[in-house]
């Protein structure tokens, strides 16, 4: 005669509903960390070495150009020191000058540094800030 035994599985004890939606949250809270660290470090190797998206000096717009390539676009386009005209009015006489003679340049290496800088200097949470703001909605340096 053959007998069976029976065999009982058990499953392992199961947590509380409360901590097992706390373990969901969580898990789900550190893949989202997770991710956007990701488009971060994804981001920043895409544009390394470039100005960020949206950022601007004086509405030129300077997205993925180099330091130098900035420089060399706002030293053309931004001519107002050379061509600008600033009018002094008194009761009796007019004069009129030029930005440049009276001491207005635009240092155009500075300026595209600081259009560089944008997004790279500053705490880590401003510096993403920065970088979102240029990209969503541009920034005018």
């Amino acid at each position: 005669m053959i007998t069976y035994r029976e065999i009982r599985k058990t499953s392992p004890p199961s947590l509380p509903a409360f901590l097992q939606l706390f373990v969901a949250l969580a898990g789900g809270m550190l893949l989202f960390i997770l991710f956007a660290m990701i488009l971060m470090v994804a981001f920043n190797i895409s544009h390394a070495g470039e100005i960020y998206p949206g950022v601007s000096i004086a509405g030129v717009d300077l997205s993925g150009l180099s330091r130098d390539e900035a420089a060399a676009l706002l030293a053309v386009k931004l001519t107002y020191p050379q061509t600008g005209k600033i009018v002094f009015q008194d009761t009796e006489r007019v004069q009129v000058a030029r930005p440049s003679d009276l001491g207005l340049i635009l240092d155009v290496q500075t300026s595209a540094q600081a259009a560089f800088s944008l997004g790279r200097s500053g705490n880590p949470i401003s510096r993403q800030i920065d970088k979102l703001v240029a990209w969503y909605s541009g920034r005018d340096v």
